[in-house]
């Protein structure tokens, strides 16, 4: 018989990381348990991500009534619940939803898609504050990171069962023909379009590659506000490309694999403070696109520097500039890069084996 566990977290809307990791983690069949999800729906768009609205708090009431509902209909004893990175909003709504629960449910899974929280407990003056997230958050009784670069300290955090389980992703978009094609010209950013995920600094980068390969242009997918996307246009407009530069706006399914089959090149220039593994840039692998990315947190731990892609360090656009046109110069470079990523994808990414990891330590944590 299959161990319930109550799953409580935030799938697509909004489309960001960690609510796709979830969504990917729930749509597995386990052989030895099987997940109840309570689904918070805090954000609809990437812009309330992290802040305050008065529904937030009718939203908290809910999901406490349909986990504690969930305790006793399903009889599980076991929480998995996903926590907040560094920022107040989403801390305080991890404290009353924890603190509450934690007596009915003795068993709690941790598992951490964000960075800060633990920095923001060990550099806070506050002794309320820090009683509060050691009642929250300590002793859980597995905690699971989603890459070895994340800066969660289970230790700090007292967790009896720590594991690294890294993302996983859907297989390709099968697109309906005709296939878009491939110009040798097209480079692609998929994620929350905000600053710290490097999105200004791929239109530097662009403006630089503009002076040797002048038809090259930056497609840029995923959901920002109307501000910020006037700002990266009138960004583009200043360094005199801003007819290279492309706001998609957010994309899903048969669209973004779209997007994917045509480009040449994705580009993830991120320096995310909350970015633990970078998820969009195993999916640019299982699309066999090379890859230009950030030595930052958990991500090179997806790609292989020179095999698969091309680590930067963060703010160095000179140099993710070059890199760009190395790839942009040689197509069978190109080729090969995205052959290896996709067999990296295939051996460490694939939804199978997040069940095989998952399923592993789930077991070795709970005795199954």
């Amino acid at each position: 018989m299959k161990r319930v566990i109550v799953l409580i977290g935030q799938t697509p809307p909004p489309f960001h990381g960690q609510a796709i990791a979830i969504k990917n983690l729930l749509s597995i069949e386990y052989e030895k348990v099987k997940f109840h999800h309570v689904r918070m729906a805090f954000s609809e768009s990437i812009a309330e991500v992290g802040g305050f609205k008065l529904k937030k708090i009718i939203e908290i009431f809910r999901v406490l009534l349909l986990a504690l509902k969930a305790r006793f209909t399903t009889g599980s004893t076991t929480l998995f619940y996903h926590p907040a990175g560094g920022d107040t909003v989403p801390i305080i709504r991890d404290w009353i939803l924890l603190l509450i629960l934690r007596p009915f449910y003795p068993t709690l899974i941790l598992h951490y898609h964000a960075d800060g929280m633990t920095e923001r407990y060990q550099r806070s003056e506050s002794a309320i504050f820090r009683w509060l997230c050691r009642r929250a958050y300590f002793g859980a009784k597995i905690g699971i990171k989603v890459s070895a670069g994340s800066t969660v300290d289970l230790d700090v955090l007292k967790t009896k069962h720590g594991l690294v389980i890294h993302n996983s992703v859907n297989p390709p978009e099968k697109i309906s023909d005709p296939q878009p094609a491939r110009k040798g010209n097209k480079i692609m950013f998929l994620g929350s379009v905000i600053e710290t995920k490097g999105v200004k600094e791929l239109i530097d980068a662009l403006a630089l590659v503009n002076k040797t390969h002048p038809d090259a242009e930056a497609h840029i997918v995923g959901a920002h506000t109307p501000e910020f996307g006037d700002e990266l246009m009138a960004h583009a407009e200043k360094l005199g490309i801003a007819d290279q530069v492309f706001l998609l706006g957010q994309k899903t399914g048969e669209d973004k694999g779209r997007v994917f089959a045509g480009s040449d090149i994705f580009c993830f220039p991120s320096f995310y403070p909350a970015e633990t593994f970078g998820l969009v840039v195993a999916e640019a692998m299982s699309y066999r696109l090379p890859v230009v990315t950030t030595r930052w947190k958990g991500i090179p731990e997806v790609i292989e520097d020179g095999e698969s892609g091309y680590l930067v360090e963060v703010h160095d656009q000179e140099d993710l500039a070059k890199r760009l046109c190395e790839l942009l110069d040689d197509s069978a470079l190109r080729e090969k890069f995205g052959a290896s990523g996709r067999a990296r994808y295939e051996k460490y990414f694939a939804l199978e084996r997040l069940q095989e990891r998952l399923e592993k330590g789930l077991s070795e944590g709970l005795k199954l």
